[in-house]
């Protein structure tokens, strides 16, 4: 597996040069790149980025010998949804699809990762049965773009175990739709391992992150550092492999300034060299 690390863990005010020169001296094999629509955020692409900005992350990509295989965004969380009865909630969401498809192929990642969430106007039901009749209807689409879709599993209730993304991504039926699997998300309630033992063939690429979770069962937690929490890193990386995943496994963590960012990148580039072996 190979040592990745998403772009939100560098400052925004480094610029994209900064963020590969850094990831490679630390000795990462990939970046996750975003899709920020924030002009502070130096080191992300935003809706009006094209080919020029696309030729400088690849000759980046050349110059430090760090890969991007995966493009990733928080633009779900205040856009529409991709199951909605309002058709200009759905464009909204498919509006960010398409720009991080252009994104990825511009660069040379093969995955891009979104967010189906529900819609509380639409229902929860109507909500899924929607995300797959829209997916099934872009078949032709997604096949032209080439790009592998996963869906990843955040905290919206819209998968609520992994035999709701089962659900959904055999309804698809599409070999370039399937999970982004976040390794932590799932802390507060399950274990990772159980995840992967039911939707391990279509997971498209992992996010590793650690969650401490709260004195009793099911009374909540936090994020914190990768070994401070209750990620049984262990079980994890063997879980993956014996379903034959060995791509970036990529470490998506927030600096919440009580570090320099060189001490947070480092302790960060410490402790997936730990993951991985």
């Amino acid at each position: 597996m190979k040592r990745s690390i998403n772009a939100w863990a560098f400052p925004d005010s480094w610029d994209f040069e900064k963020v590969f020169k850094t990831a490679s001296e630390l000795g990462f094999e990939c970046i996750e790149l975003n899709l920020d629509c924030n002009p502070e955020a130096l080191h992300s692409f935003g809706y009006e980025s094209d080919e020029t900005v696309y030729a400088k992350v690849r000759e980046l990509i050349k110059k430090y010998n760090v890969g991007v295989e995966s493009v990733s965004t928080g633009q779900y969380w205040s856009t529409g949804a991709f199951g909605s009865n309002d058709p200009a909630k759905s464009a909204e969401a498919l509006k960010v699809m398409r720009k991080q498809i252009e994104v990825a192929r511009g660069i040379g990642a093969d995955t891009i990762l979104i967010v189906t969430s529900l819609d509380a106007e639409t229902g929860y039901k109507q909500s899924f049965e929607n995300t797959i009749a829209l997916f099934k209807s872009l078949e032709n689409e997604i096949k032209e773009g080439g790009i592998n879709i996963g869906i990843e599993n955040v905290w919206n209730q819209f998968f609520l175990s992994p035999h709701d993304a089962l659900y959904v991504l055999d309804a698809i039926n599409n070999p370039l739709v399937g999970i982004y699997f976040d390794a932590g998300n799932m802390l507060e309630f399950g274990k990772p391992e159980w995840w992967i033992e039911v939707i391990g063939k279509y997971i498209k690429k992992v996010h590793i992150k650690d969650f401490k979770k709260g004195s009793s069962y099911h009374l909540g937690g936090e994020w914190c550092a990768l070994f401070k929490g209750d990620a049984d890193f262990e079980s994890l990386i063997p879980a993956l492999k014996a379903v034959g995943y060995d791509g970036p496994v990529s470490a998506e963590l927030f600096n919440d300034g009580s570090q320099t960012p060189e001490e947070f990148l480092g302790e960060i580039a410490d402790a997936m060299k730990k993951i991985i072996k």
